[in-house]
């Protein structure tokens, strides 16, 4: 009789042959998959490149599923279909975790009858693996750990980081209540890229309690190709592909209210919040000066700007970026931020 199986990690990939054999040997170098406890599932989501040859060169130790490119979206809903264990670990296959990560990650979320969900802060690191940073800083983090003791925290939109799909786990059960009729998988098709972002709502909406994943297990790839991250966030196309996200998003959490655990209203003004940012900075890169400050003057923080100071300045600071040339605006951040950052003030 096999025995039963804990945690299921799923790692969806396309094309990152350089990166997906680090991805899985990551995988595979879990206590608990090592000792039969876990199980790795890889979804090729239609890669042309070498990952089909590479994945193959595991063998056994990995159950690969291959499908046509439908998304991160469809991906993960594959993976989830032929999950079987009680939490499910994601793991992008450009992304790579520690070796103890499983075990802090699983002691974590097994230290209450109640938790539904935990999440780790990341290491950036760039293509070749040299490190860029820290994902929270250890100041946010620190705040992050003391909002998560709150059961509401999530639900009113007062954090202001959640973590890529590399950090997160889930209990299976939490995502299979999301599924109604015969609908392909819990997370929309829409999500064809950043469906971490739905995964994250979920929890914030439907946890009954999230944990912290002590230590930085997680090393989050920053580069070219992944499309999000490594991206300039001054690109125009960017920024504008962001304020669609949280508008999606905030549809997303509409459509999720009737059926959440809690009231999720600040939440979904932090989505509207921050679709409104992007989309001021959309407006500013279209050269679409007039319309960019329209926008910024009716913009509110989202409720994790908790200071009424803070807020001020936010809001004096979207409405300077949209008169003021972007390079010299660039510049100013800069200083600021480099000025700021030990003392863990908000940018």
């Amino acid at each position: 009789m096999s025995e039963p199986i804990t945690v299921s990690v799923i790692i969806d990939t396309f094309e990152q042959g350089p990166f997906v054999a680090a991805a899985v040997a990551s995988a595979l170098a879990q206590r608990a998959v090592r000792e039969g406890q876990g199980e790795v599932i890889v979804v090729d989501d239609g890669s042309t490149d070498r990952t089909p040859e590479i994945l193959a060169g595991f063998a056994s130790a990995i159950q690969v599923i291959r499908q046509p490119n439908g998304g991160q979206a469809a991906a993960l809903n594959r993976g989830i279909a032929g999950a079987r264990g009680t939490w499910l670990a994601f793991l992008d296959g450009d992304d790579e975790w520690g070796p103890e990560y499983l075990d802090a990650a699983l002691s974590a979320l097994e230290s209450s009858p109640d938790c539904d969900a935990g999440f780790s802060g990341v290491l950036t690191v760039d293509a070749a693996g040299r490190p860029l940073g820290q994902d929270p800083s250890p100041l946010d983090w620190t705040m992050l750990e003391a909002l998560l003791r709150e059961s509401d925290a999530l639900g009113a939109g007062r954090v202001s980081w959640m973590p890529p799909t590399s950090g997160l786990c889930v209990r299976r059960s939490l995502l299979a209540v999301l599924v109604e009729g015969e609908t392909a998988g819990p997370v929309p098709a829409q999500y064809r890229i950043a469906a971490d972002g739905w995964l994250q709502l979920c929890i914030a909406s439907h946890a009954r309690r999230v944990v912290p994943v002590g230590g930085r297990h997680v090393r989050l790839r920053v580069h070219g190709a992944n499309r999000w991250t490594g991206a300039d966030e001054f690109s125009a196309p960017i920024a504008q592909a962001r304020a669609s996200l949280y508008a999606e998003l905030g549809r997303s959490a509409e459509s999720l209210a009737s059926k959440a655990l809690r009231d999720i209203s600040g939440l979904r003004r932090a989505l509207r919040a921050n679709a409104g940012e992007f989309g001021v900075w959309a407006a500013i890169l279209a050269g679409q000066r007039v319309r960019a400050l329209g926008l910024a003057l009716v913009w509110r923080p989202a409720p994790w700007v908790t200071s009424t100071l803070h807020r001020a300045f936010r809001r004096l600071q979207l409405v300077l970026a949209t008169v003021v040339p972007v390079g010299v605006y660039r510049h100013l951040r800069a200083l600021w931020r480099g000025r700021h950052a030990d003392a863990g003030t908000p940018p």
